[in-house]
């Protein structure tokens, strides 16, 4: 019995030392990921592109934003890695599927003005104003250009307006000034119909107030044959 009773206790001793040889290495290995994630950044911090690279590039693929976003800059950029508008647009479409804010606006941005094989004028103002509805102060102010100059868009003075009018609402550079210079010219029915918006944001969400605006889309530009690039 006595035999018994020790063996028993030797296996629970056995039992808990595997535990804790378990939980220490899942500790040491949770640490050694946070300091190559620090280090990632670190490295980004200082310029060393292709350190930060070489970090940030597994947290990326493992679903990390932060990291898929920065990998999406560099990318584009060409910094630490060649350059490939591809390969970037595809590290920010999969930031921008996670609600990135910075990558939604990098996304349309790159697909609005970059290269043509990465072009798609109405992907570029959907990231934009998703961008614009999770807070970026500068993606209203894009779109408001857009309207404005009537690039990928129909020409419409009165959503570069409202556009503009987000976008000065969040202090975005050049918003208030854009105003300034387009209310004199404004005719009555377009200050109607601006009214009319903002009154309509005033109660609606401001994703559904602006959503119409949204479909404005130019079909010459749409259609114009642009290169498919991956999409989520």
């Amino acid at each position: 019995m006595f035999f018994l009773f020790k063996h028993i206790k030797i296996m629970q001793t056995y039992r808990v030392l595997q535990i804790s040889i378990v939980i220490v290495c899942a500790v040491l290995s949770s640490n050694s990921q946070a300091g190559d994630y620090e280090r990632g950044f670190e490295a980004l911090a200082s310029k060393d592109y292709r350190k930060a690279a070489y970090y940030l590039s597994l947290f990326a693929s493992n679903g990390d934003a932060r990291a898929q976003y920065n990998m999406g800059i560099m990318y584009r950029d060409g910094l630490g890695v060649v350059r490939d508008p591809r390969v970037a647009l595809s590290w920010l479409l999969y930031a921008s599927a996670q609600g990135h804010m910075l990558a939604n606006y990098a996304s349309g941005l790159l697909m609005r003005d970059g290269p043509v094989d990465v072009q798609d004028s109405e992907r570029a103002l959907h990231y934009l104003s998703e961008a614009a509805f999770l807070g970026h102060a500068l993606a209203p102010l894009e779109i408001g250009n857009m309207y404005f100059v009537g690039k990928h868009v129909f020409k419409d003075r009165t959503l570069a307006f409202v556009w503009w009018s987000l976008s000065a609402d969040r202090n975005g550079p050049g918003a208030q000034a854009n105003i300034e210079s387009l209310t004199d010219s404004l005719t009555t029915e377009e200050v109607a119909k601006i009214h009319g918006i903002l009154a309509k944001c005033d109660i609606l969400p401001l994703r559904e107030c602006l959503a119409e605006s949204l479909l404005y889309l130019e079909p010459a530009e749409v259609e114009s044959g642009v290169v498919s690039q991956p999409k989520l």
